[in-house]
């Protein structure tokens, strides 16, 4: 298994620096692949991004129903293709069980969209579960080495991209401004890498985090931050950086009560096709 590298700290929220938010780290070919639908497809069509300028990433769940990091927020997005509005006054922000607010907020759009549920893991993922990372945050370039470290530097492309990777550890917490959130990390590793070794760059936030278990892939989280080694140079990806991600096992039970009690028949502002 792959060790929590000490030496490596200082969390940064990914997409919180001025950097724009472009594509996922990957180890696989030149970084620049990996841009349709993996050969699983747990949810590609459901993953869009906010419609303004910072294009950060949101999950479509179904039923009308949308998921993105709490520091994104609510917001216009694209999704499949189009422009979506969202309802004004439905953002519904996500807590702990003892009461703090997390990183997550679920809103709906005006319409709801030929896609089907994503299922939500309903179980917290363990060490070595194989994992599916999308989202659309700074592309690798060049190789790079600082202080000892490898790695690459960081470009800018705005496309959608996946990559792998295993759960590290589980039970972390995921900090942020005004928020804490239940989570589970991954590590960026080029010995024992997966096939397509990704790790998540500024404008990540927001992105899917599947799992699989069996056959079957699961959305287990959304990627939050990344941790780099102390004092490193902002527009670089060692090797050993982390991916923070939730693990939405613990939000389920809300996810799932607000997204049934807003849909039930003759509920007040009922999404209708």
């Amino acid at each position: 298994m792959r060790r929590w590298l000490a030496g490596f700290a200082g969390v940064a929220l990914a997409g919180w620096t001025a950097a724009p938010a472009t594509a996922l780290v990957i180890l696989s070919g030149d970084g620049a692949g990996n841009t349709t639908a993996p050969p699983e497809d747990p949810g590609w069509r459901h993953v869009g991004h906010r419609a303004d300028g910072n294009k950060q990433s949101v999950v479509y769940l179904g039923a009308g129903w949308v998921l993105t990091a709490r520091h994104i927020g609510p917001g216009d997005v694209v999704l499949d293709g189009a422009t979506r509005a969202w309802r004004p006054g439905s953002a519904q922000r996500l807590g702990n069980e003892d009461g703090s607010p997390a990183d997550l907020v679920l809103f709906r759009l005006r319409e709801e969209l030929p896609l089907s549920a994503l299922p939500i893991r309903a179980t917290p993922p363990v060490p070595g579960d194989p994992v599916l990372l999308l989202g659309r945050g700074r592309q690798r370039t060049a190789p790079t080495t600082w202080r000892g470290l490898r790695g690459f530097q960081l470009g800018t492309a705005g496309y959608l991209r996946w990559g792998t990777n295993v759960v590290e550890r589980t039970g972390v917490t995921v900090p942020g401004p005004g928020t804490h959130t239940r989570g589970f990390l991954t590590t960026f590793s080029e010995a024992g890498a997966t096939a397509h070794e990704a790790q998540a760059a500024p404008g990540d936030s927001g992105g899917p985090v599947f799992v699989r278990t069996g056959l079957t892939w699961e959305l287990a989280g959304l990627a939050h931050a990344a941790a780099g080694a102390a004092g490193q140079p902002p527009d670089v990806v060692l090797f050993g950086a982390q991916t923070f991600a939730s693990d939405l096992s613990r939000y389920k039970p809300q996810i799932d009560a607000l997204v049934s009690s807003a849909t039930a028949p003759g509920a007040p502002g009922r999404v209708q096709r």
